[in-house]
């Protein structure tokens, strides 16, 4: 009788385990460790970097919020839109480089944020992190086009 009931729990095991599906390990959530904007105060229309380490992730989008008057380029000189999630693919360096105008006439500070993604490319906004530095002025802008 001990043997039948051993087999039994382990015949109600394998029916629920495939009827529910079996426990999986749950890997940890992607997360951004550290972000940096190096240098944090960067001269105007000179490059910067953007820095990270992460954990976990498949890939990362960053997002540069920027005030009116100051704009960023990559370093191959396409504007970087303000406010607009980017991607960056796996297996790309933990660090980016860009470039930032500032023609306001006063310094004024940009913000990145970097999101992880998971292994479905989904940013993970819990897991992402902020890094701000100040744009310095255009030092004598144009005032006349006149001759």
């Amino acid at each position: 009788m001990k043997k039948r009931g051993y087999w039994g729990l382990i015949s109600f095991i394998f029916v629920a385990s495939v009827a529910f599906g079996a426990p999986t390990a749950q890997a940890d959530a992607p997360q951004v460790t550290s972000l940096s904007i190096s240098p944090a105060q960067i001269p105007n229309d000179y490059s910067f970097a953007l820095v990270w380490a992460d954990s976990n992730s498949y890939g990362n989008e960053y997002l540069f919020t920027c005030p009116t008057g100051v704009t960023i380029k990559t370093a191959a000189g396409a504007t970087v839109p303000c406010g607009t999630r980017q991607p960056i693919g796996l297996g790309q360096a933990n660090a980016r480089a860009f470039s930032a105008t500032n023609v306001t006439g006063v310094a004024r500070n940009i913000t990145a944020t970097l999101y992880p993604q998971d292994a479905s490319y989904v940013d993970v906004d819990a897991g992402a992190q902020t890094a701000t530095a100040s744009v310095s002025p255009l030092l004598q802008p144009f005032t006349d086009f006149s001759a």
